[in-house]
Formats: structure tokens, C-alpha cells, sequence
């Protein structure tokens, strides 16, 4: 009696030994191939690449930067040194100072060949949803690769840490960070003059100063 419970056990147990075999052959193979196609089939965040890919490497030697609600506008051109500007159009009332900051314009305008959107949202028929139906501000720049590129510029996305805009007629909304458009914006509240520095004489009271 005792040998044959012995014998019957066994057999269970060599009946699942073999079942688990089985299914390691047959169906873990299966397993990995679904995991493998449901992981390609997932929607991937595309990364993209520059705005202008073939201006790499060049330099804006014009701008014009328009602030739509105020209509004002700031236009400058690099001289043929390739290190003097020269402010075109202004504010009339705007404080031309010491004459105008070349570095502070390199400075504002550099980066703007080599923007690097961070989403691309393709054939928006609602623009007004992103600022867009009237944009806050147009930008237009020329490089020394012989192209003029037009930005028109919208709403801020709701962390406020980039813009929307369209590019050269296109359709498509693209989120760009507000560092490379930040300071091209600023210098239609504030063109690019230098101001003297307040100093002893000028009328300007020492805040430290002993009575």
C-alpha cells in the first residue's frame, strides 16, 4: 500500500515537472516577444532638433522686434566689422545715452539661430488657443547664411518657462524656451543703449551717505 502512494506521488511530481518544462520551451519565448512588441508599439516623445538645422554656426547681422499690443519696434544692423551695430529704429522718446551696446545685442540675439524647441504641435487650427490669432510680438532676423527667418511670438505655456510661436509661415506650433526669446523681447521695452552710470555729481543721492 505504502509503495504504491510512493509510486502515485511520484508521478504527480513528474507530471508537473515536466508541465513546467513545457511551459518554459513554449511560453516564455511568447512572453518575451509580446513584451518586446508592446514595448515598440508605445508612443515615443520625438526629440527635436534645431529650428534653423541649416544655419548652424552663422550670425544674425539683423533684427526687428515688434511688440504688437504697443506697436513699437527696435530694428539694428551689424556693420561690416562684424562687431559694431547700428539701431536703425527706436522709440523716438527712447534714452540713446552713451550710444548703442554692441555686446548686449551680440549677447540678445546669438542664440536665436540655434533655438531648440522643445514640443512641436503640427497643423494647429485653433492658434487662439496659444496666443496666436494675434501674436504678442513678431520677430524677424537675417543671418550671414543669406536667410530671414519671421517669429511670431504668442502666450507663455502655463509654467511660464516658454513660448508659443510659429515659424516662417508654418502651421505648426512650436514650445520654445523663453531663454532664447527673453532677451530679444526685453530690448523692445528697452533698447539697446548704454546708459552712463550714476556717480558722485550726478545728482543722484547716496542712500549710505552720513547726513
Amino acid at each position: 500500500m505504502n509503495t504504491n502512494r510512493r509510486l502515485t506521488t511520484a508521478l504527480i511530481v513528474g507530471g508537473f515537472a515536466v508541465a513546467l518544462v513545457l511551459a518554459a520551451v513554449f511560453l516564455l519565448p511568447k512572453l518575451e516577444e509580446n513584451k518586446t512588441n508592446n514595448a515598440t508599439s508605445e508612443p515615443t516623445e520625438e526629440t527635436l532638433g534645431p529650428l534653423f538645422p541649416d544655419e548652424q554656426g552663422v550670425v544674425v547681422n539683423h533684427f526687428r522686434i515688434v511688440d504688437n499690443t504697443t506697436e513699437v519696434a527696435v530694428a539694428a544692423n551689424l556693420g561690416s566689422d562684424a562687431t559694431s551695430w547700428t539701431i536703425e529704429e527706436a522709440p523716438k522718446d527712447a534714452n540713446t545715452g552713451l550710444g548703442v551696446d554692441a555686446n548686449a545685442i551680440l549677447t540678445n540675439v546669438g542664440p536665436l539661430p540655434s533655438i531648440i524647441p522643445q514640443r512641436k504641435l503640427e497643423n494647429v487650427d485653433d492658434l487662439a488657443a496659444f496666443g496666436l490669432d494675434k501674436p504678442l510680438y513678431t520677430l524677424e532676423f537675417t543671418t550671414t547664411g543669406d536667410k530671414t527667418h519671421k517669429l511670431e511670438i504668442g502666450n507663455k505655456n502655463p509654467g511660464g518657462a516658454a513660448y508659443y510661436i510659429l515659424v516662417d509661415g508654418s502651421q505648426d506650433v512650436y514650445l520654445v524656451s523663453t531663454y532664447y526669446l527673453d532677451p530679444t523681447i526685453g530690448m523692445a521695452a528697452k533698447p539697446p543703449y548704454i546708459q552712463p552710470t550714476p556717480g558722485p555729481g550726478t545728482g543722484t543721492p547716496d542712500p549710505f551717505a552720513t547726513p
